[in-house]
């Protein structure tokens, strides 16, 4: 593994620590609090919802095209532009 790898990989650890120790010290009333409150809202619990789904479609996402795959699929465009709600659920799902 090289230094440069090396160095990327520490600080993906350290923003996952950081973002993990942000989010589980808030109370459930810092996780309703309305964050985007223009033509859609979304509250604190919402955007955690939405960067943990993009997470885990990231590791797919980079695997698939690690692997030669074509990357995202031909409708995520079209399912991204729908899911302007807040993601109480995973609106759409990556393909295993």
């Amino acid at each position: 593994m090289t230094e440069r790898t090396q160095a990327i990989i520490a600080e993906l650890e350290k923003a996952a620590e950081e973002t993990t120790t942000l989010f589980t010290a808030l109370s459930p009333a810092q996780l309703a609090r309305p964050v985007y409150t223009e033509s859609i809202e979304w509250n604190v619990r919402q955007v955690l919802a939405h960067l943990v789904t993009i997470e885990k479609s990231m590791h797919w996402l980079f695997r698939n095209l690690l692997d030669g795959g074509p990357g995202a699929p031909e409708d995520l465009i079209s399912t991204a532009s729908t899911a302007a709600s807040p993601p109480n659920s995973i609106i759409w799902r990556w393909p295993k």
